[in-house]
């Protein structure tokens, strides 16, 4: 297990901020689960991984999928290959979630 899983705590009531329903269920930590949810993230774990967006030269924004992916592993305290088996439609979902934590307050 890596340090950051092991320092991160997992999403709970108090500090779940997003949470998405999965098209098909996915196995976490051996059991069956039908939705992931993110809590928030850390100053550190923004230090630790940075931004994971780009902003372009048009003002377009670019997602980072490997730094998106270090989030949702650390922030659902899921097993990063449990994250990759899911379908490409519950990563974008989770993806625009996260971004929620980088909107101006």
């Amino acid at each position: 297990m890596s340090n950051n899983q092991q320092d991160a705590a997992p999403a709970s009531a108090e500090n779940t901020i997003f949470t998405h329903k999965l098209a098909a269920k996915l196995m976490v930590h051996g059991e069956m689960v039908d939705s992931i949810s993110l809590r928030e993230p850390t100053a550190k774990e923004v230090r630790q991984f940075g931004y994971p967006f780009r902003v372009r030269g048009d003002e377009s924004v670019e997602m980072l999928g490997d730094i998106a992916h270090k989030y949702i592993v650390t922030l659902a305290a899921a097993p990063p290959d449990a994250i990759d088996k899911m379908a490409a439609k519950d990563f974008m979902a989770l993806q625009a979630g996260l971004m929620d934590f980088f909107a101006p307050a």
